[in-house]
């Protein structure tokens, strides 16, 4: 180590830097998990000023009403018995998408789920 780190000052994170990101977590975990909604109730009830996290609320309500469309559609393709392939894998990607957002959420990026109807704009 050089001696220029050992004199640096340690970085220190002030409480107020940091903002509560837990409804973004939840709507973006939630949706996949108990269904559409979770994240439609905690958008329509998050009354906050933080325009980064409302677009993050805004982008997994947007694909949990996306993912109920896409569960009707697979639930006609059960009929022909091709729905238990079709959900089973959709669900999955929703689920690992879901986890992508809230990573990105908590890195502080934006993220936009793949193949999402933007019916909140």
């Amino acid at each position: 180590m050089s001696e220029d780190a050992d004199e640096r000052p340690p970085v220190i994170k002030l409480q107020n830097e940091t903002k509560d990101r837990s409804l973004g977590s939840l709507a973006h975990i939630l949706g996949p998990l108990v269904g559409f909604l979770a994240p439609v109730l905690i958008y329509a009830t998050y009354n906050g000023d933080d325009e980064f996290l409302k677009s993050h609320l805004r982008e997994a309500t947007n694909a949990s009403l996306t993912f109920l469309i896409a569960a009707i559609i697979h639930s006609f393709l059960f009929v022909i018995l091709i729905g238990c392939l079709t959900f089973p894998a959709h669900w999955l990607m929703y689920i690992i998408w879901a986890i992508n957002a809230n990573s990105a959420l908590n890195a502080g990026q934006e993220y936009n789920y793949p193949l999402t109807i933007r019916f909140i704009s």
